[in-house]
C-alpha cells in the first residue's frame, strides 16, 4: 500500500452533506443544489484516474511478495494472488457504489454567460433532470427590464467519504472503527517504511565503506555481528533524526509533488528485479547464497530441504543444470530448490496481498476529481489489473528465479551490498520512502486530531492544534517505528499483520455490512446474498486468525 495521498483530494466538493432524499427520477439517489463553479473543478480523465489508483495502490509490499510466494508455494500462491485480487476489487466496488450520489446544480448561469436561449443540449457528464422558472432583472440606461427565463437544473454524480457512508448506514461506532483502523494501517506502513529505509541505508554504507559481517546478525555485540560504529540500530536512529523535524511541518505540499513521481521509482525497481531474476535463472550459483558441498549432502538432507529428488546428483565432471530441476550442481557445489508448489504457510501471502490490493480508504478522494463518475467500475478494474501485473513481477518471477536461495522478507537484501545496480535501486527506494514517511505521519496527525477536536468548529485547529501536541504525537509514532526497525526488522511480519487487520475491517466487514444494510432497506436482500457476503467476512476473519498460528509446531510434531 502506497500512501501518496493529496490532502486537497480528501476535501469534498460539497461544502455540506446532502440533504434528505427527495423524490426524483432515481428514487434511490440524493440531490442538492450547488453552483457550477464547484462542478468545474474536476479535471481528471480516465487515464489520469487509473494512473492515480495504481500509483496509490502499489507500495512497500512489492519488496515482500517474493518472500510471500515462497511461504505459500508457487501454484497455491498464484491461486491466492488471483483470489485476493478479485475479492479486493469486488469490495472496493461496493465502497464506490454506496458512496456515489447525485448532485443537482443550477445551470442557468451557463445560459446567461454564453447568451444562449436554450441549454437543453446533451452533455456526456451532466444529465438534465428538470427545470423551473425564474425572473432576472437588469437595467439599460434609466430603463429597468425584467426577463422570465426557465431555470435549468442538471445533475452530476459525486462521491462521499467512506466514513460518512458508514455513519449513515451503520451508526457512529463505524466511524470510530474506520478512524482506528486507518491509523493502525498508517502506523503499520510507517513501521514497514522505516525498516526498508534502514535496510537500504545500511547496505549502501556497507558497500561504500566495504564493511563485511554476517547480515543475519542484528546486534553489534553478538559474534560476527556488525561493527559498533555502523549497524542497523544506528541507521534507524539517523533516519528518524533526519525525518522527525520534517514531520512537524504544517504544509508538506513539496513532498506531495515529489511523491507524485513515485511510479517511476517503482518502474525502475521492476526493471532491476526483472534483470536480476533473469540473471538468477541463467546463473543460479552466482546469485545464490546457499551453496553446499556435495560431500555434506545426503539423501535425508535433500529431503529436509524439500527436494523431490530421491537421490543426490551423480558425481560428474560436467556441470548439470536444468530450469526444472530441484537439485543442481556445479563441480562440488550443490543447490536445492526451496520453492514448493503448495505450502502450509499460505496465510502469510493472503495477509500481504490484502494490504497490496488495499485502496478502499482513499478510492473516494481519488475518484472525486474525475470528470465523470459513470465508469468507475471499469476504471477501477483496469487499475487493479495493472497493479496486479506490477505485483506479479517481483512476486512470481522473483520467487521462481531465486528458488535456490532462502529469500529474505526484504527482497533487496538478496543482493550484495557491493552490487552497483542493487545499491542504485536501494537509493531510489530510500529517497522515495523518505518523502512518504512524513506524509504518513501527517495523515495520522490529521485523522487523530480531527477526531479528538471534532466538536471544535475551527478546522485548522482540528488538523494542526499546535506544535507541542503535534510534536508529542509524532514523537510517539517515531518511537514505535524506530524501535521496530532497530530491534525487530521483520518487515514481512509487520506487513502481514497490518494487512490482516486492515483487510478484515476495511476490505471485508464494513463494505459488506453496508451492502447488506442497503439491500435490506430496499427490500432486495436474499438468502444467497447473505450467505455469500457472510462467507467473505469469515474469509477475512480467518486470514487474521491464521497469522497467530505457528504451523511449524504442527509439522515438527508430525515428524
Amino acid at each position: 500500500m502506497s500512501s501518496s495521498i493529496n490532502h486537497d483530494e480528501s476535501q469534498s466538493l460539497l461544502s455540506s452533506p446532502p440533504p434528505p432524499q427527495t423524490q426524483q427520477e432515481d428514487d434511490d439517489q440524493e440531490f442538492d443544489l450547488h453552483p457550477i463553479e464547484k462542478i468545474k473543478k474536476r479535471s481528471s480523465g480516465t487515464i489520469s484516474t487509473i494512473f492515480s489508483i495504481v500509483n496509490t495502490m502499489v507500495g512497500s509490499t512489492i519488496l515482500s511478495l517474493a518472500w510471500g510466494f515462497t511461504q505459500s508455494g508457487l501454484y497455491l500462491g498464484i491461486i491466492v494472488f488471483i483470489l485476493v485480487g478479485f475479492i479486493s476489487y469486488y469490495t472496493c466496488n461496493l465502497v464506490v457504489k454506496h458512496s456515489l450520489f447525485k448532485v443537482r446544480y443550477d445551470a442557468s448561469s451557463e445560459e446567461s454567460n454564453t447568451n444562449t436561449e436554450s441549454i437543453n443540449s446533451e452533455s456526456p457528464n451532466y444529465n438534465s433532470i428538470g427545470g423551473e422558472s425564474k425572473t432576472q432583472s437588469f437595467k439599460i440606461g434609466k430603463v429597468s427590464y425584467t426577463k422570465k427565463t426557465k431555470r435549468q437544473i442538471k445533475s452530476i454524480f459525486d462521491i462521499k467519504d467512506f466514513s460518512q457512508v458508514c455513519v449513515e448506514h451503520l451508526g457512529k461506532w463505524s466511524e470510530i472503527l474506520c478512524i482506528l483502523t486507518s491509523i493502525v494501517i498508517l502506523v503499520g506502513a510507517s513501521i514497514a517504511y522505516h525498516i526498508f529505509m534502514k535496510d537500504c541505508l545500511v547496505s549502501i554504507i556497507d558497500g561504500i565503506a566495504n564493511i563485511e559481517y554476517d547480515q543475519s546478525v542484528i546486534y553489534p555485540w553478538e559474534n560476527n555481528g556488525p561493527p559498533w560504529y555502523w549497524n542497523g540500530i544506528f541507521a534507524s536512529l539517523i533516519i528518524v533524526v533526519v525525518l522527525y523535524p520534517i514531520t512537524l511541518f504544517k504544509n508538506l505540499n513539496f513532498l506531495v509533488k515529489f511523491n507524485s513521481f513515485g511510479i517511476f521509482f517503482v518502474l525502475f525497481l521492476l526493471v532491476f528485479i526483472i534483470y536480476a531474476s533473469i540473471e538468477a535463472l541463467v546463473s543460479p550459483f552466482e546469485m545464490s547464497a546457499n551453496v553446499a558441498s556435495v560431500s555434506s549432502l545426503t539423501i535425508s538432507a535433500l529431503g529436509l530441504f524439500g527436494s523431490n529428488s530421491a537421490t543426490p546428483p551423480a558425481s560428474s565432471s560436467q556441470d548439470s543444470y536444468n530450469i526444472a530441476d530441484d537439485v543442481i550442481r556445479k563441480g562440488d557445489e550443490v543447490l536445492v530448490n526451496h520453492l514448493k508448489l503448495f505450502d502450509i504457510h499460505f496465510s502469510h501471502l493472503l495477509a500481504i496481498l490484502s494490504l497490496s490490493f488495499f485502496i478502499h480508504n482513499v478510492i473516494g478522494p481519488i475518484l472525486k476529481n474525475q470528470k465523470s463518475l459513470k465508469h468507475t467500475q471499469r476504471d477501477t478494474g483496469v487499475a487493479f489489473i495493472v497493479a496486479g501485473m506490477i505485483y506479479a513481477v517481483p512476486g512470481i518471477l522473483g520467487a521462481f528465479a531465486f528458488r535456490f536461495a532462502s529469500i529474505d522478507q526484504n527482497f533487496l537484501n538478496q543482493f550484495s551490498s557491493k552490487s552497483i545496480y542493487a545499491n542504485i535501486s536501494r537509493g531510489a527506494v530510500l529517497f522515495q520512502l523518505m518523502s512518504i514517511y512524513p506524509l504518513l505521519l501527517s495523515v495520522i496527525r490529521v485523522q487523530f486530531f480531527s477526531f479528538v477536536y471534532r466538536n471544535n468548529p475551527n478546522k485548522e485547529k482540528q488538523q494542526y492544534p499546535g506544535i507541542i501536541q503535534v510534536g508529542a504525537l509524532n514523537f510517539f509514532v517515531c518511537l514505535i517505528t524506530t524501535a521496530m526497525a532497530a530491534f525487530y526488522p521483520m518487515v514481512g511480519t509487520v506487513l502481514r499483520f497490518t494487512g490482516a487487520i486492515c483487510g478484515l475491517i476495511y476490505m471485508y466487514l464494513l463494505p459488506v455490512s453496508i451492502h447488506l444494510v442497503v439491500q435490506y432497506k430496499k427490500k432486495q436482500l436474499t438468502i444467497l446474498s447473505v450467505l455469500f457476503h457472510v462467507v467473505l467476512v469469515l474469509f477475512g476473519l480467518s486470514i487474521l486468525v491464521l497469522q497467530f498460528i505457528d504451523f511449524d509446531q504442527f509439522t515438527q510434531k508430525g515428524n
